[in-house]
């Protein structure tokens, strides 16, 4: 299991998700940036219990526009 000192590292650790999940969102042509993505997705897993980085890189592939027109 992977464990993270702060939320630092972990931003750090998903980040290249992230990045990613924005170049698809720009070739959708919805403009958002990483940091959006993240406080979005951030307050989604703050009631979650043991997720885990598979949990959190998944929630980022699978996320849609539709999702984040309230961003």
């Amino acid at each position: 299991m992977v464990e993270f000192n702060n939320i630092n590292e972990l931003y750090e650790r998903i980040y290249p998700c992230l990045k990613l999940k924005q170049r698809l969102l720009k070739t959708q042509g919805f403009d958002i940036s990483i940091r959006s993505l993240w406080e979005f997705l951030s307050n989604t897993w703050k009631n979650s219990s043991n997720l885990t980085l598979y949990d959190m890189v998944n929630d980022i592939m699978i996320l849609d526009i539709n999702s984040l027109k309230e961003v």
